[in-house]
């Protein structure tokens, strides 16, 4: 399970509060200074400032961020992406693995080189989070990190990818079909010409997700050494069109997502593709 940090952080100018959770390989990485996390819009509130913090996680302060009109006009002149571009520049597979590591949290590590100094993970980050509800929207989802620090102390808590789509780590538990409900997603989303429409359909889709493993939450509380077999019989009791993929992605976001115990489901290693 991936590890992270809580902290609290307020918006520097309407004072707005509110705890969050960052990755802890910001504060091991960190050797001197102050780790600096920049706060997106909806995330706290309406607006975006930097927050600091020293590595035992304590507030440092805060910095505005007065530019935020012309922040926005140019994300949206210049930085504005879509699914199809993702395809285009990453493949299929590579981002369906994103997309399962955005739907059950999973922190996620773009690897650079030194040639490369463009930071791309404000940008996945607003991309990704317009498709959650803002208290399932994560502000450090994404971390740039350069490469050879990663070869020189790899971390295996986290989704890593390169900027070429090159996947180095994938630490949730794999069955025979790990991304087929993300597949599944991005072929329904493709279909459809317009953008801002493929958009309405990921974000309905997630949210239906979501709204199962709410149900689900007091469900699993009761499982004590059930097999994965009954566990989904009980769960096809309430939602006949779950199979095994998809019980599978439901439990790995009620693990990592919503922080549930699942350890009473006794997890079969290996399935053979049906």
């Amino acid at each position: 399970m991936s590890i992270t940090k809580a902290v609290h952080i307020e918006c520097p100018l309407c004072k707005k509060n509110k705890d969050i959770s960052v990755p802890q390989e910001l504060f091991e990485t960190k050797k001197l200074g102050l780790i600096k996390v920049q706060v997106e819009e909806g995330i706290c509130c309406d607006h975006q400032f930097i927050a600091f913090f020293t590595k035992s996680g304590s507030n440092a302060g805060y910095e505005k961020l007065d530019f935020k009109i012309n922040l926005e006009k140019t994300v949206a002149a210049e930085e504005k992406i879509h699914f199809r571009d993702l395809l285009k520049l990453y493949g299929d597979y590579a981002v369906q693995n994103v997309l399962h590591s955005v739907i059950i949290n999973m922190p996620i590590t773009i690897l650079h080189t030194k040639y490369e100094h463009k930071n791309l993970a404000p940008l996945y980050t607003r991309f990704f989070a317009q498709f959650f509800p803002q208290k399932n929207q994560n502000p450090m989802l994404f971390t740039w990190y350069y490469d050879l620090e990663y070869k020189k102390k790899p971390t295996y808590d986290t989704f890593v990818i390169t900027t070429e789509g090159y996947i180095k780590n994938t630490p949730w538990r794999q069955n025979a079909n790990p991304t087929a409900f993300e597949k599944k997603l991005i072929k329904k989303a493709m279909d459809i010409i317009d953008d801002d429409s493929q958009n309405l359909v990921i974000q309905q889709e997630f949210q239906n997700l979501f709204d199962r493993c709410e149900a689900l939450l007091e469900l699993v509380k009761g499982w004590n050494k059930i097999s994965d077999e009954d566990a989904l019989a009980e769960v096809q009791k309430y939602y006949p069109d779950v199979d095994f993929d998809l019980f599978d992605l439901l439990l790995q976001i009620l693990q990592y997502r919503f922080k549930a115990d699942i350890s009473g489901i006794k997890i079969q290693k290996k399935r053979k593709r049906r």
